[in-house]
């Protein structure tokens, strides 16, 4: 076998060291270099005489994120892996969709290699805690470690950090089956190059093996870049079909199977073979292929099955961690309603909607009376909890799937009701005003009431082409002004198109 040489960042020592290449592949040797992490890039030319001076070697590559410059093919023999494979070092870990989608949702992320020298690197970058504080501030909302699961240690760094950083910190479960697929393709790839032309009758099977390798990847890469489980398994059992051609696939959710009909082994029988999922340490569910049109490789598509079988695991944990962050990214995390930036996308596309439809879109708007008389005597505490109660009685008067209740700013809330014409608005508008006030929270410095009272404003119409969007939220932002000069405590509803601006 050639001998080959990877070079990785010593971020990574620990993972590449746990998954024990040696016993499988003995002729191949890992070194290891000091990444400079936010700092210019070494020259290849300096680093490869501190790593390659003693070595001896038939096939190299060298696996970086970028910091490392000016790489060259050092010969015929020599097969280098351009760091412009890669956008970062991240990537080697979980597929760059993923990584694109946490730092799009403002998190920073991490690895257990990165977080054992953070503080050298943030001393390295020149920060103090202030400075690292306003600069990490800027952009992050969040750190997120992508804990790989071997490193008892991780979770203390990532604390130190994030409480460090003054900033939120949370941990996702990647494991080390993506790296080890990685670097199982890299190894076959070099091992078929190697071998070309003294194996030339073997040749075929190899470069079948290696393409499975490289399929499998690209497999792998859009099932983790899908979002919703039902996908994810749709996805998974194509996959397993493309991969295995067996006769059927069969999906099983752990809460599915009966007490003790499962079993969270690997099972064969005469037509073909069970694989438990896990995400993580929870055991998710079980995939079955039965029957396979060439059933004397199965020894081979268990081999393959078993080694890829956790990044299914993962995708699948992946995607119900998306549904998660996407509700809290939509819900307000006092009230735990929807928030404003959940009522702006679905009110740009309930108006759309209605708009195609010719139906009417109604809209109330309400907000409480007197409230920072309320915060000054009762404290914030209590106006936190009265804010939760208000927000209840909305949801509790929204009974249809299209209807949305949301928090609209402070003490101001929305209600979104599609289908639905100015009667009907202005009628559930009043039972959310009854329902307020029939809650008897007591309110000593209010003008109007014992209790905590609600103002509503609510407008409909039918989206046209004369009617903008902004228009329709005046409207009901005007109503409910109305309804506070008033007297407060009240329901005032208009359509847009006849209210009258003059004494709003």
């Amino acid at each position: 076998m050639a001998k080959q040489i990877l070079v990785f960042c010593e971020h990574y020592q620990r993972e590449i060291e746990y998954l024990n290449f040696s016993e499988r592949y003995p002729d191949v040797q890992f070194l290891f270099f000091k990444g400079p992490c936010g700092q210019p890039p070494q020259q290849w030319e300096k680093l490869k005489s501190r790593l390659l001076s003693n070595q001896n070697y038939d096939l190299l590559n060298v696996i970086t994120g970028g910091c490392i410059k000016e790489i060259p093919a050092e010969n015929q023999n020599t097969l280098i892996y351009n760091q412009r494979h890669f956008f970062q070092c991240l990537n080697l870990m979980v597929n760059p969709a993923l990584v694109d989608y946490y730092q799009q949702q403002g998190c920073f992320l991490v690895t257990p290699g990165w977080l054992r020298n953070w503080p050298e690197i943030l001393r390295q970058w020149g920060f103090g805690r202030q400075t690292a504080q306003e600069f990490f501030h800027e952009s992050t909302k969040k750190v997120l470690m992508l804990d790989t699961m071997i490193d008892e240690e991780a979770s203390l760094a990532l604390y130190k950090f994030g409480s460090y950083l003054n900033l939120p910190y949370e941990s996702v479960k990647i494991g080390l089956d993506y790296l080890e697929l990685f670097i199982c393709n890299i190894v076959q790839k070099n091992q078929l190059t190697a071998d070309k032309a003294q194996q030339k009758a073997a040749r075929d099977s190899d470069q079948k093996e290696l393409a499975n390798f490289a399929m499998t990847l690209e497999l792998l890469n859009t099932l983790t870049r899908l979002r919703s489980e039902g996908d994810v398994i749709a996805a998974i059992k194509e996959m397993f079909k493309m991969l295995f051609a067996p006769r059927e696939v069969i999906f099983r959710w752990a809460s599915d199977l009966e007490a003790g009909s499962g079993s969270k082994e690997i099972r064969q029988n005469a037509s073909g073979f069970t694989l438990p999922i896990w995400g993580g340490s929870e055991f998710l569910g079980e995939i079955e292929l039965v029957g396979f049109d060439l059933p004397q490789y199965r020894g081979k598509y268990l081999n393959l099955a078993t080694r890829i079988i956790n990044i299914c695991g993962m995708a699948i944990e992946n995607a119900m961690q998306y549904k998660t962050i996407k509700d809290i990214s939509n819900t307000d995390g006092l009230t735990k309603i929807a928030n404003r930036h959940r009522l702006d996308q679905y009110l740009q596309n309930e108006w759309l909607r209605m708009k195609r439809e010719k139906a009417p879109l109604a809209l109330i708007m309400a907000d409480l009376d007197y409230f920072k008389l309320y915060n000054d005597l009762y404290g914030h505490l209590a106006g936190d909890d009265c804010l939760k109660t208000v927000a209840k009685v909305l949801s509790e008067h929204i009974h249809r799937p299209s209807d949305l209740a949301a928090r609209f700013g402070g003490e101001e809330f929305t209600v979104v009701l599609p289908n639905t014409d100015l009667k009907g608005a202005s009628v559930v508008a009043s039972k959310i005003r009854e329902a307020v006030e029939n809650k008897k929270i007591i309110h000593e410095n209010s003008p109007v009431s014992d209790f905590v009272t609600v103002s509503l404003g609510v407008t409909a119409t039918v989206p046209e082409n004369s009617i903008k969007l902004e228009d329709f939220l005046a409207t009901a932002d005007k109503l409910l002004y109305r309804a506070k000069k008033e007297g407060k405590n009240r329901v005032v509803s208009a359509p847009v198109k006849n209210l009258p601006d003059q004494g709003l």
